[in-house]
């Protein structure tokens, strides 16, 4: 297959919002689409969704654990896993779009596919919420990031593995990328900001990774939205563009997501009660 958008995730949570995101997906997106999922709840749902791929794999835990007495950084990759590091391997396409299982797709992601026989990693950028001057990250990498080889103080634009395009001879990026990341304490993003400047790349605007707290500073209209942690749940732009993504699939049991919603916790039921009743809406009561 040549192009195609892969979904890598696992986790009732994000089981459910990979269905969501892909009902979405469909609107903007006429080819195949894969999920690499790592356990039942991923395969689950994936296998319910008309036309995916299902892949399942085995998660691959990074190898240091922090000494006692460390204090742990904000950037340190608590997850432990490079499994985002493994979606060149895990991809069966020639051209893939990686996307998280938290983003909601609003317009053409097509800009996101490398060129035709090019070895490129399309990037999307991580604002923060900064204008374009701030993006210019000065990421202050110490202690582990010096055992890991990963270089000490760069001035990089910030990029974001949420949201990226590739091809498959873009291994040699990949390959470096999981060696560095199951090595160290570090999240794959810093990972990826310490190296990628040595490979081809392309990196695009927030048009095609924008979180709810970022301001719109480039012009147009935004093709992907992420939601990463509460922010889908209580954001202007959760209201407005996550929550009607949310009602829409559980009025179709969009991947067999009722099902999944009893053990979805009772914070998200009094989240959802919430938004059900600061609404207009009373389609789905």
């Amino acid at each position: 297959m040549a192009d195609g958008v892969l979904y890598i995730f696992g986790g009732l949570e994000h089981s459910v919002l990979a269905a969501v995101s892909h009902r979405s997906l469909q609107r903007h997106w006429t080819g195949p689409v894969a999920m690499a999922v790592w356990d039942d709840a991923g395969e689950s749902v994936a296998s319910r969704l008309d036309g995916v791929e299902v892949i399942r794999f085995e998660t691959i835990a990074c190898d240091p654990q922090p000494r006692r007495g460390l204090i742990k950084p904000r950037w340190i990759n608590r997850a432990k896993c490079a499994n985002r590091a493994l979606m060149c391997k895990l991809s069966p396409f020639e051209r893939t779009i990686c996307m998280d299982a938290d983003t909601v797709v609003t317009g053409d992601i097509r800009p996101l596919l490398p060129h035709c026989g090019g070895d490129e990693v399309v990037f999307t950028t991580s604002t923060c919420g900064r204008p374009p001057e701030y993006m210019l990250a000065y990421e202050r990498i110490e202690h582990e990031a010096r055992e890991a080889e990963c270089g000490s103080r760069r001035h990089w634009p910030t990029t974001s593995v949420s949201v990226m395009g590739f091809s498959r001879q873009s291994r040699a990026f990949f390959d470096e990328w999981l060696g560095r990341v199951r090595g160290t304490l570090l999240s794959n993003d810093l990972v990826v900001r310490s190296i990628y400047m040595r490979y081809p790349y392309v990196l695009l605007d927030d048009r095609f990774h924008r979180t709810p707290e970022s301001p719109p500073w480039s012009p147009g209209d935004v093709r992907v939205w992420h939601f990463p942690g509460s922010r889908r749940y209580e954001t202007e732009a959760a209201a407005k563009i996550w929550w009607p993504e949310m009602l829409d699939a559980i009025a179709e049991n969009y991947g067999g997501v009722v099902e999944l919603l009893p053990a979805m916790g009772r914070r998200f039921k009094r989240r959802l009660r919430r938004y059900r009743k600061y609404t207009t809406t009373t389609q789905y009561e």
